[in-house]
């Protein structure tokens, strides 16, 4: 995919990107009517490089006042035209992943009277079309060839349906099921209606694993029977996270077009919410009124972090398939006032910010509870544009370094951990939600190219040490399994020491962080950990209608609190 916008100026969709994708064509003379053809990345284009330079500058200022929703007003400004030559190479790179989709009649070949048989493009005004998906995802590839591997995966592939069988059984049309008194749960951060928040959220996991038939009875439960039509409050974030998320996945997987109506449906539902002086959202919406409210326990009425910088994917998604700049437009001026707005403390954001006046509240720092997601999904926005967003890559480098040098420490038995910023100090407290940052860290030393390999040596050591880390909270507990929170003083290193955090809930971010870890470095002890995990879970959390979460990760056996979390089935088993 490519993004949408140049840094500092927004871009009308995919109208100019079609441009500059257009003005790279042009000199590689690998363009055939009635449609735009890609062309190997492996050509010999340092060659060209003054060539299209030249080709580009002569070119520049007549295509770009042909385009809609150019990038720039005075292209003779050096600057703004640095900007764009600069964005064409990056494209260069990475061009064979473009996908265009345009008018046949927006581009027309003709003779180049400067040329022998040559050709050259005029560029109409292109009418840019929603994105069309080239097809359905193909879940039967890459099966496993060793015999033990493969096992292990249909034993999850197991989990997972004894996970949605309990639920449909019991809790069809529910958010979620009780999996031990066999009921259905629907109060909450999704309001009072039965919104189907488990049928939704494990859409893309039913399909990755080619549970086809039950991924198709859910297509079918969503096209005649899904309306978000709660009275009471909704979370924005959740409903963000697990619903419009939930649709955009399933319809970037199957191609189905209902999927993606149904994550419009609900973002627009939502869009009250950003009804602030400040764009800033507030933290919970009615659906059907529109009054809005954030949090009371939030510090001085703010938003949270975490919750408003973990909606840009998503709603970023909605504007490339519909063609829509609104919903781009949202987040991309929350984003601004978080970059824009001045931090006390190294660069470290704190997790309340006031919608109203822009002014952060409590000095809280975390990358767990309040701020975790908020630097994922600025990495991963960053990969998502396939590079080009290099704001979203700046603010978390920005921020990336704060964390390094504040959070990141080393207890007295050598674990690593990633502590939170309160009261003008680092608290030796991990949480379950940040082990996360493992496979973050990771990722982002190998999604951004221009890291050196020295660099690129020692995020891979960071994530690996944080990851073991969270790995040591489960194998230090008689159920395997990680308490909601453990610290790191008075000798008890990676344990819970408050009785109120010795719970877990089936939380995905552990196992999330071995997985990004086996993939980076083919380590076998990180898939190891995972099958750990596995039998902790069928042990400790298997009940009669799915699985439960458990009171006290310090007791085996323990007691269960019977709730089946949507997100077991969306991201933990997945």
């Amino acid at each position: 995919m490519i993004g949408w916008f140049f840094r500092g100026k927004r871009l009308k969709l995919l109208a100019a990107f079609a441009l500059l994708g257009i003005l790279l064509y042009q000199t590689s003379a690998m363009i055939e009517m009635p449609e735009l053809k890609r062309r190997s990345h492996k050509s010999n284009t340092s060659e060209k490089t003054e060539q299209e330079t030249n080709n580009l500058e002569r070119n520049l200022e007549e295509l770009m006042k042909k385009a809609r929703g150019s990038s720039c007003d005075n292209q003779r400004d050096p600057q703004c035209r640095e900007k764009i030559l600069e964005y064409l190479k990056m494209l260069e790179e990475m061009h064979a992943h473009l996908e265009l989709e345009l008018d046949d009649e927006s581009i027309t070949v003709e003779k180049d009277a400067n040329k022998d048989g040559g050709e050259k493009l005029v560029l109409a005004a292109p009418d840019v079309k929603p994105k069309q998906r080239k097809g359905a995802y193909d879940y039967t590839r890459g099966s496993p060839s060793d015999p033990e591997v493969l096992a292990r995966r249909n034993k999850v592939k197991e989990m997972m349906n004894h996970a949605w069988q309990g639920y449909k059984k019991k809790a069809w049309s529910e958010n979620e099921v009780r999996p031990i008194s066999g009921k259905g749960h629907s109060a909450g951060i999704f309001g009072n209606g039965k919104t189907g928040a488990t049928i939704v959220d494990a859409l893309d996991t039913l399909y990755i694993m080619g549970m086809m038939n039950e991924f198709n009875e859910a297509k079918e439960w969503v096209e005649k029977n899904f309306f978000f039509n709660s009275k009471t409050d909704v979370s924005l974030f959740e409903t963000v996270i697990r619903f419009v998320a939930g649709f955009l996945a399933a319809g970037t997987l199957s191609g189905e077009q209902v999927f993606y109506d149904k994550a419009k449906y609900v973002a627009d539902l939502l869009e009250g919410a950003f009804n602030t002086p400040s764009g800033i959202p507030m933290a919970m919406v009615n659906p059907t009124s529109g009054r809005t409210k954030n949090w009371n326990w939030a510090s001085k009425g703010c938003s949270i972090l975490a919750e408003i910088g973990t909606l840009h994917l998503e709603f970023s998604e909605l504007t490339e398939h519909f063609g829509d700049p609104s919903y781009l437009q949202k987040v991309t001026t929350v984003r601004d006032v978080l970059q824009n707005t001045p931090r006390d403390h190294d660069k470290l954001y704190p997790v309340y910010i006031h919608p109203s006046t822009k002014q952060w509240g409590q000095k809280l720092v975390s990358v767990g509870a309040l701020g975790d997601s908020f630097y994922e999904y600025l990495l991963k926005t960053y990969a998502y544009t396939n590079k080009s967003d290099k704001t979203a890559l700046e603010m978390y480098w920005d921020a990336y370094e704060g964390i390094e040098a504040n959070l990141i420490k080393r207890s007295s038995s050598g674990l690593t951990y990633i502590g939170e910023y309160k009261s003008s100090r680092t608290q030796p407290v991990m949480a379950h939600l940040t082990c996360f940052a493992g496979g973050m860290i990771a990722m982002s030393a190998h999604v951004d190219p221009a890291i050196s390999e020295e660099r690129r040596a020692h995020l891979m050591e960071t994530a690996a040490a944080v990851t073991s880390t969270c790995h040591e909270s489960y194998a230090r507990t008689p159920t395997h399994l990680g308490p909601e929170s453990f610290r790191f003083d008075s000798g008890e290193d990676a344990r819970q020491t408050r009785a109120q955090d010795s719970y877990y809930i089936l939380r995905p971010e552990v196992v999330e962080s071995y997985f990004y870890m086996w993939r980076y470095t083919k380590d076998q002890k990180y898939r190891e950990w995972a099958w750990d995990a596995v039998q902790a879970l069928e042990e400790h959390c298997r009940s009669e209608f799915g699985f439960s979460g458990i009171k006290n990760v310090n007791q085996a056996p323990t007691s269960k609190d019977d709730l089946q979390q949507s997100f077991f089935l969306a991201e933990t088993l997945k």
